[in-house]
């Protein structure tokens, strides 16, 4: 007789549902009496939603623990099916990636006993208190060279630092309608679909919706990226986003193998980042980003109106620390990107991204063992042009 599986709710190990009682979509319409609907992390939300009326328990399948669809999955089943029964994630999960399942809606994980026996009860627990402090594991310890409040959060009451800067001191929000205000019909966001750029995407839906939003679709990206940014066009009403791409006569004369990324990293991002976006770009007066100080040693002095070069750059975000970033996904609820569970705080091309150990910088992931740290599209002329270094502080 096997070993039952192993049921992780509540930060403790529990009897799962029967597997016999557990009834793939392909055969639950012809089980009148089933209530427990399994489904793979890769399927259509419509062909669940024609079973939802029945069932009272989803299991999503994980096939393996890189996998990040079924993390989307369970969020479009609680946010548009409005799924209110018994989610349970199944397959090779770890104890990182379980205060992320519950984040996206699961209430429970189920694991094959050898699995839960490579991990002790109490790694399962602590994954839980996991879920109170972040929904990424990068914001739960210091993250970049602006974590200190006295460098990364300075006050608004230094009128040199104010000269260079009309827009420090206000919030993300009001930055932001002021840059769409001001550069009315001249300005447009600039979205990676990385792990924050949900809340740049929320914050525009909610000013201005038909606002210009650009992706750079290199070919390289993660599909989970991919299945993330259809997502939240639809989720946000977003009626302006354009994807853009290299040149396919370009990508062939200086890529035909797709593998330039590992020789010459910096002509690759040229070829499928830079080019791309600066031939779309350049008709407009101003540019919405996602950056923030904390996130590079380079990014450090930015400040939020970046002048310079021939286009004006907005950084609404750029004295947002980690947890900032934190409090507004959860606040709005957010969809978070799913390649978060599986340990990449900052997300770019696949073959240039990896995952990111505890403590590290949260973009030491991206070109790894390199000194390359900029794909070059936030660059003036070609190269970085930081600020002076002015400290203010912060009064408590």
């Amino acid at each position: 007789m096997s070993t039952p599986d192993v049921l992780i709710s509540g930060g403790q190990p529990q009897s799962p549902p029967p597997n016999d009682d557990i009834i793939s979509i392909e055969e639950f319409a012809g089980h009148n009496s089933a209530d427990i609907l399994r489904v793979s992390g890769e399927e259509s939300l419509e062909n669940i939603e024609l079973h939802l009326p029945r069932a009272k328990t989803v299991v999503v399948t994980f096939p393996a623990f890189t996998d990040g669809r079924g993390f989307s999955l369970g969020r479009l089943l609680r946010k548009r099916a409005g799924f209110e029964g018994q989610l349970i994630a199944e397959g090779p999960l770890i104890p990182d990636q379980y205060a992320f399942a519950l984040q996206c809606g699961f209430n429970a994980i189920k694991l094959e006993p050898a699995l839960f026996e490579r991990h002790t009860e109490g790694s399962w627990f602590e994954a839980l208190d996991q879920f109170d402090l972040t929904y990424q594991r990068g914001y739960a310890v210091p993250s970049g060279p602006a974590t200190s409040v006295l460098d990364a959060r300075p006050t608004g009451f230094r009128t040199t630092e104010n000269a260079k800067d009309p827009y420090r001191g206000l919030s993300a929000e009001s930055a932001l309608k002021k840059a769409i205000e001001a550069y009315e019909g001249q300005i447009v966001l600039a979205s990676s679909l990385g792990a924050d750029s949900a809340v740049l995407l929320h914050m525009v839906s909610k000013i201005e919706p038909n606002l210009p939003i650009i992706f750079l679709d290199t070919g390289k990206h993660f599909r989970e990226t991919l299945a993330y940014r259809d997502m939240l066009i639809d989720d946000l009403g977003l009626t302006n986003f354009q994807n853009i791409r290299p040149d396919p006569a370009e990508v062939k004369a200086q890529d035909p193998k797709g593998d330039l990324n590992q020789s010459a990293p910096d002509a690759c991002c040229d070829l499928r980042k830079v080019r791309p976006l600066d031939r779309v770009i350049r008709q407009y007066d101003a540019r919405i980003t996602g950056r923030k100080r904390y996130q590079t040693p380079q990014r450090a002095d930015m400040p939020i109106l970046e002048l310079g070069g021939d286009q004006v750059k907005i950084n609404p975000l750029a004295y947002w620390s980690a947890k900032d970033v934190t409090a507004y996904m959860r606040r709005h609820d957010l969809t978070p990107h799913p390649m978060l569970a599986l340990g990449y705080l900052s997300i770019g091309c696949q073959p240039c991204t990896t995952r990111v150990s505890e403590g590290e910088d949260p973009r030491a992931g991206r070109w790894r063992h390199s000194d390359k740290t900029e794909c070059g599209i936030h660059f003036i002329d070609g190269k970085w042009q930081p600020l002076p270094v002015n400290k203010t502080y912060e009064v408590f």
